[in-house]
């Protein structure tokens, strides 16, 4: 099932809230209940058909706790084919003064792809552009969410297992990033396990544009949250590009009419 529309998710939320078994059930239909913290993020894909569209989602499934640099870092390498290191010949603080004045540092990463061709074929190049100093845990997590199409927020629904405290937060961060209007909902998982009314969530849930029960274990609302959230993005990404079009065509009737205005000027 070949695929040609491609978005990305990115799956926070804090701790203990069941972001990878969310992830692990709607991309293989697996639970395990051995748990494992995610270091950095774990990046995976899975493609969908949405009313007879093939779809690839991007999923980005960010750590809830930043506890070491050191690992975050080292995330950025994984699965990398080649690594290039850079060495200067200026004293360090000179390198600091001579970025800051010709462009901007790199806050976590910056991921661009290039083709390039080697003996006649075609290679595609993800590169990768490693920050050099991490000057904020908060900033390398922002950029998680670059370039998402769609934002998860998990709630765990049994809070004597998880801390909860950050769902404002995590939603924050992914509007400093992206537009408003992108679509971001709030992922009620343990659902198995429900300590907390729905009615509690509903007030939770008001700054998302939606917000499910869902259980990884069971598979409850696992799919279908994916499935709603992929055409709520397709909704998006159509509203988007009509705009653009609309605008595209305005700024051509206003040039047009300017030079009609100004043939006739010249005639009179």
């Amino acid at each position: 099932m070949s695929s040609t529309r491609q978005f990305k998710i990115a799956v926070s939320g804090d701790q203990h809230t069941g972001k990878t078994c969310l992830v692990n059930r709607f991309r293989e239909n697996i639970f395990s209940d051995q748990y494992k913290p995610t270091i950095g993020a774990d990046f995976s894909t899975s493609v969908i058909e949405i009313d007879g569209e093939p779809i690839t989602l991007q999923i980005w499934d960010v750590s809830g706790q930043y506890r070491s640099v050191h690992s975050m870092t080292r995330n950025f390498f994984k699965s990398a084919s080649g690594v290039i290191v850079t060495l200067s010949e200026k004293p360090s603080h000179q390198n600091i003064y001579f970025c800051h004045h010709q462009k901007r540092f790199t806050c976590g990463a910056d991921f661009s792809t290039s083709v390039i061709e080697i003996d006649g074929e075609p290679i595609t190049l993800q590169i990768w552009d490693v920050s050099g100093q991490y000057r904020s845990v908060h900033s390398m997590t922002r950029n998680f969410f670059k370039s998402a199409s769609g934002v998860i927020v998990t709630l765990s629904l049994n809070p004597s297992e998880s801390s909860n405290s950050n769902i404002e937060q995590w939603r924050s961060m992914s509007l400093s990033v992206l537009d408003e209007d992108v679509p971001c909902v709030l992922a009620g998982t343990k659902s198995d396990l429900a300590k907390i009314d729905p009615s509690s969530i509903e007030a939770m849930s008001s700054s998302f544009h939606k917000w499910y029960y869902t259980s990884a274990k069971t598979g409850t609302g696992v799919k279908e949250m994916f499935e709603d959230l992929t055409r709520q993005m397709i909704e998006y990404e159509n509203r988007k590009l009509n705009e653009e079009r609309f605008n595209a065509s305005n700024v051509r009737l206003s040039g047009g009419s300017g030079d009609r205005r100004k043939a006739c000027s010249q005639l009179c």
